[in-house]
């Protein structure tokens, strides 16, 4: 004889199926990312952040860059790299001396934590040359006088 399946039974089996659907999607999402993330902050020798500085990320393999800038704390972000293990990082700004780190790993979902320090450097100019053009410019002609 068949036992007939009782309202409170139904109502567990909905929220299994509930619950396994549930757990399926959160697998798919993870399955999903593709790339890797690379953060950090820049500092001087005093400590203090290096808000501007320009961030270069370059795949050795492919010499394919990626760019970013720092933030006013120091703080920069570069999202959606391609995961690798040889990628070269370069730091500037003006004023201070470049840094470079060879060989960073990016990993697949991971984020990368990469601070740098950098050391102040004096910069001279050679030479300024500034240009006068006498003349008013109407369209796309110059007329002289």
């Amino acid at each position: 004889m068949v036992r007939p399946i009782l309202p409170y039974q139904i109502r567990i089996m909905n929220k299994s199926i509930y619950l396994f659907t549930f757990l399926l999607f959160s697998l798919v999402s993870f399955a999903q990312e593709t790339t890797g993330r690379l953060e950090g902050k820049i500092v001087d020798i005093k400590n203090n952040p290096i808000e501007f500085a320009t961030i270069v990320v370059t795949d050795v393999e492919t010499n394919f860059k990626y760019g970013s800038t720092s933030q006013t704390d120091g703080l920069y972000t570069i999202n959606n790299l391609p995961p690798g293990i040889n990628y070269k990082i370069d730091v500037s700004f003006l004023g201070y001396a470049k840094e470079s780190l060879l060989n960073v790993t990016i990993n697949l979902g991971a984020t990368t934590v990469k601070n740098f320090t950098l050391s102040e450097e004096n910069q001279s100019l050679d030479e300024v040359l500034m240009v006068r053009l006498r003349g008013i410019y109407f369209g796309h002609r110059l007329f002289q006088y």
